[in-house]
């Protein structure tokens, strides 16, 4: 049973925009990666560093807001490593290992959004469901688009989202895991998941909804949230996507590390289609 639906954005400081003298953008203004990275080397000689990101998920959104991803088409062969997506790492790595503009997050650490929070950063790798958390900040903050790389012209991230389901196994209760499902389900946890998750409903029915309009409309700051869902990419539909996502995260923690992208995205390649 669906819960709610989300994409990837960028969150700004506003006011570190503005101490840097950058203009601030318009919230669904689409950067370019040539505009982004001004931004980030403006940014950067004022702050110190520019923005966070995770250093998988942050490196899958610039590779498939360059038109790249895991996969072609098909499903039947490995893309990673295609000319768009190093094209995104190289673009990457430059900024987090030689100029320390970038930071790359890895896993079980700290998250990128600590560092917008904290002032470490002024843009950050963030989530529609982070919007509750910005939201109560305190900061003069806003989303903006996932810049689009130079052989697309949309910001590509995830799609992703949060659903239920019932275990066939060990031992669950069905009779209350149904009534779980079914009050996941009811309107009345549907037309008011946006305002408590930051993600957009599960049911296409609550979009009509008076709550959920009157909310969109009384928090004018989850506006690119409803532009950038329309961009988002689905996952591969392979059982061993996860490990294609290990595998993929894996390397782009490595790059952030020095390794020449060309090898490392070469054999995430080679694991992926080791696979298919």
């Amino acid at each position: 049973m669906p819960w709610y639906a989300d994409c990837r954005l960028i969150a700004i400081n506003k006011k570190m925009f503005k101490d840097a003298g950058l203009e601030v953008p318009d919230p669904t203004h689409r950067p370019s990666w040539e505009e982004f990275g001004s931004w980030v080397d403006t940014l950067a000689n004022t702050h110190g560093t520019a923005f966070s990101m995770s250093a998988g998920e942050g490196f899958d959104c610039f590779v498939l807001s360059n038109g790249s991803g895991y996969l072609n088409d098909d499903g039947s062969k490995a893309i990673i490593n295609n000319d768009a997506a190093l094209e995104a790492a190289n673009f990457l790595q430059s900024k987090i290992v030689q100029d320390e503009s970038i930071i790359a997050r890895n896993p079980g650490g700290t998250n990128a959004i600590e560092d917008l929070l904290a002032g470490e950063s002024a843009m950050c790798f963030a989530g529609s469901w982070q919007y509750p958390r910005l939201r109560d900040s305190g900061l003069d903050w806003q989303y903006i688009p996932y810049p689009s790389g130079p052989k697309i012209d949309k910001s590509h991230t995830w799609s992703a989202g949060v659903f239920y389901s019932i275990p066939s196994r060990g031992g669950a209760n069905q009779e209350i895991g149904l009534e779980w499902l079914n009050y996941i389900n009811s309107m009345e946890v549907q037309k008011n998941v946006t305002k408590s998750m930051g993600g957009f409903p599960g049911r296409k029915d609550a979009y009509e909804t008076d709550t959920f309009k009157k909310f969109i409309k009384n928090n004018p700051k989850l506006k690119p949230v409803a532009q950038e869902m329309e961009n988002t990419v689905s996952f591969p539909s392979h059982p061993e996507v996860s490990k294609m996502w290990d595998s993929v995260h894996t390397e782009a923690q490595a790059m952030w590390q020095g390794k020449n992208p060309k090898q490392a995205l070469d054999k995430a390649a080679q694991d992926i289609d080791a696979l298919l």
